[in-house]
């Protein structure tokens, strides 16, 4: 008997497509005016950018980005069972 081996297609999260559908509600309503981001993306690759006035405010959105890579340790704690 010959069995395959097949590559399961990582489902969508449902979490990520909400949390940008919010933010692209927001960045109509013009609350948002600035982003930067790292997206995962399957097989462990990502992609990023800062754009908006993130990206013409260099200083602030390294800022900001510091602020995440400080905040990181306690989401990453929030999340477990």
């Amino acid at each position: 008997m010959s069995h395959h081996l097949k590559l399961v297609a990582p489902v969508r999260d449902k979490e990520t497509v909400e949390v940008l559908y919010d933010l692209l509600k927001q960045a109509h309503e013009g609350k948002i005016i600035g982003f930067a981001y790292v997206a995962l993306h399957p097989g462990c690759d990502y992609s990023g950018d800062v754009v908006g006035t993130a990206r013409s405010t260099p200083l602030l959105a390294r800022g900001i980005v510091g602020a995440l890579w400080e905040e990181l340790p306690t989401l990453a704690s929030k999340s477990k069972p």
